[in-house]
């Protein structure tokens, strides 16, 4: 099971990290339109589920996918796999019938190669993410001190001490 902490935990980051800035910019910039403290406290609290929930997805699902279906390409035997278009009918009316049909072979390396590439997408949206979540847990919990409410890591394990109890 992935574990957004350590990955937290592990994560380096430097206090002039260009994203870092840029995050903590937007979310300046949200507390300023919101220009409710109540607003973007819930708004903060919105954002550092989501990003919790998709740092968890993407540690816990799509990357060891990925890392596992690089291991089964650089596994194989063969120069590649066949890759064919169907034809597909819209709701809207329009079909691609008339377009040639395509029957493309795609390198094996070729398949590596765009596979290596994925994971890296997706770790530097992992990274990302992870940066969004710390800095939304951050500011939620500031503002939660500053209306006396409870913080992020409150409001998690109430809500986990309420469903473990029903």
């Amino acid at each position: 099971m992935f574990n957004v902490q350590e990955f937290l935990n592990e994560l380096t980051v430097t206090q002039n990290d260009e994203e870092l800035q840029a995050i903590k910019e937007a979310a300046d910039l949200v507390t300023y339109i919101c220009d409710d403290a109540w607003l973007a406290r819930a708004r903060f609290f919105g954002e550092a589920g989501a990003m919790e929930r998709h740092v968890e997805y993407l540690g816990g699902n799509m990357i060891p996918n990925q890392y596992a279906k690089l291991t089964r390409l650089e596994a194989q035997g063969g120069n590649g796999i066949q890759g064919e278009s169907y034809t597909v009918n819209s709701w809207f009316g329009t079909t691609n019938a008339d377009d040639p049909h395509m029957s493309d072979e795609v390198g094996k390396q070729q398949q590596i190669d765009d596979t290596q590439e994925f994971i890296a997408q997706l770790e530097k949206r992992q990274r990302t993410a992870a940066l969004m979540l710390a800095v939304a847990v951050r500011e939620h919990d500031e503002l939660s001190d500053m209306l006396n409410q409870h913080k992020y890591g409150t409001i998690k394990a109430m809500a986990a001490a309420k469903r473990a109890a029903a």
